[in-house]
């Protein structure tokens, strides 16, 4: 998407850009839920692509984001601002049906992100759990458990 010098197609630019951040969000929030199924019926592999579709998603909200940031930037600096304005401090400077718009798509996408972290923080207590039990059984079995090392979700080998 083209950066345009209109504040009006700047603005629909935005919205749009928005709008995809917000379906990412989505189809993200989609991948932690089954992260999370999978991971509580012990399905590895399955754990294994959805952490492949969680990077790619990443990769996508990653270059969505940053066309986002240039475009706020610039729609700031029409409107006489300072460019690293919140989007909430751009609004005010808006017609107020296009400052609306933008306010609400901007209170679902933080409402949505505040979702993920969530979800995102059960998935992390259920990996530790998934590795507490590892270790308590290792231990149990009297098997060396210097292979094991604690990271952040992660089973990593230590021998080579």
């Amino acid at each position: 998407m083209e950066q345009s010098s209109n504040p009006k197609s700047g603005l629909k630019e935005l919205a749009c850009i928005l709008e995809e951040e917000f379906r990412l969000c989505n189809e993200f929030e989609e991948a932690l839920m089954q992260e999370r199924d999978h991971l509580q019926n012990s399905r590895a592999m399955d754990v294994e692509n959805i952490s492949t579709k969680k990077n790619n998603l990443k990769n996508r909200f990653v270059a969505v984001e940053s066309k986002r940031r240039k475009l706020i930037r610039s729609l700031a600096e029409e409107v006489g601002i300072s460019p690293d304005s919140p989007l909430s401090e751009i609004s005010m400077h808006l017609p107020c049906n296009e400052s609306d718009r933008l306010n609400e798509t901007g209170e679902k996408l933080k409402s949505r992100i505040v979702r993920l972290r969530e979800l995102n923080r059960v998935n992390e207590s259920i990996i530790e759990k998934i590795l507490f039990y590892l270790r308590a059984s290792a231990g149990f079995l009297n098997l060396h458990t210097g292979g094991l090392a604690r990271t952040s979700g992660r089973i990593v080998s230590k021998e080579v």
